[in-house]
């Protein structure tokens, strides 16, 4: 223990308890986590490397159980935990995970950047129902029968659906898609570039291009011509996106609650007293609007 603290490395308990968080939705003990991390100087960098060996190790313990050593002191801990979570989670925490530390640099700090990491992860839950889905929450959800083979073409359109409306907000579209994993980051990182008719184009940044692989690109399609009702055209054009992305609208409310928030303490008549009287500092980085608590 001492010479994990003198070099900063990561217990791997603090790993287990941020997957059972996460397995869990429990936001609030992931930054508590991360602020017991901070207060021990343990290397945020490090954690995001060994988190996503450890989402490793659960991928290969769901698909093949026998992969982990019988001897290994964790193989029951990973097994349990291993169930908890969607297939489609795993890899999709395993991808933050790698995005989240090769992103440490441009974060504010690491706090920052191993926090958001975390809160992505959070985020990106599939909604709705999925076949043999597993919920955040560790409970197990039956798996629904298999959907329907007939193609959307064939499927009767309900009564009033029309083509997509000159002007529609995508952002609020993409939260009613019943849309999970990584085909739910690519609709919270695309912008609408074009329409016309029934066709769709949107646009991806180029640092997100990753996403556009085809079993993603086929699930969107698939829940917009669902929600929908009728068959649409779907392509994808890599550039600059124009700020108008889902996920780049949310960053930018969340952002400005948090300068809210940053404004509100400052302000506060009793902080200013701590800071003049007392020789005290407002460390902005534990600043947090109320509702991420």
């Amino acid at each position: 223990a001492s010479v994990r603290t003198m070099l900063g490395t990561v217990d791997q308990e603090y790993l287990f308890a941020i997957l059972d968080a996460l397995a869990a939705g429990d936001g609030p003990a992931l930054i508590r986590l991360a602020d017991d991390m901070q207060g021990r100087s343990l290397s945020f960098e490090a954690a995001l490397q060994d988190l996503a060996a450890l989402l490793h190790r659960l991928a290969l313990a769901q698909r093949w159980p026998d992969a982990l050593p019988a001897d290994d002191p964790d193989r029951e801990r990973l097994t349990a935990l291993a169930a908890r979570f969607a297939p489609e989670d795993l890899q999709l925490d395993y991808q933050i995970a790698l995005q989240g530390r090769a992103d440490l640099d441009l974060a504010p700090d690491e706090y920052a950047g191993f926090t958001m990491a975390l809160l992505r992860m959070l985020a990106f839950v599939p909604a709705g129902s999925g076949e043999g889905r597993v919920e955040r929450s560790g409970a197990s959800a039956a798996a629904p029968a298999p959907a329907s083979r007939v193609s959307p073409a064939a499927r009767p359109a309900p009564a009033g659906a029309a083509a997509l409306p000159t002007i529609f907000d995508w952002r609020e579209l993409v939260t009613r898609l019943k849309l999970g994993g990584m085909a739910r980051m690519l609709a919270q990182h695309s912008e609408v570039a074009g329409m016309e008719g029934d066709r769709l184009e949107l646009r991806i940044p180029e640092e997100h291009k990753h996403l556009l692989d085809k079993p993603y690109r086929d699930k969107l399609q698939a829940a917009l011509e669902e929600h929908l009702g009728r068959r649409l055209k779907l392509d994808f054009v890599l550039g600059r996106a124009a700020g108008m992305t889902p996920a780049e609208q949310d960053d930018r409310e969340r952002q400005a609650r948090l300068q809210q928030a940053v404004q509100a303490i400052d302000g506060d008549p009793f902080v200013r007293d701590l800071l003049e009287n007392f020789d005290g500092r407002v460390v902005d980085e534990s600043i947090r609007p109320l509702e991420e608590r």
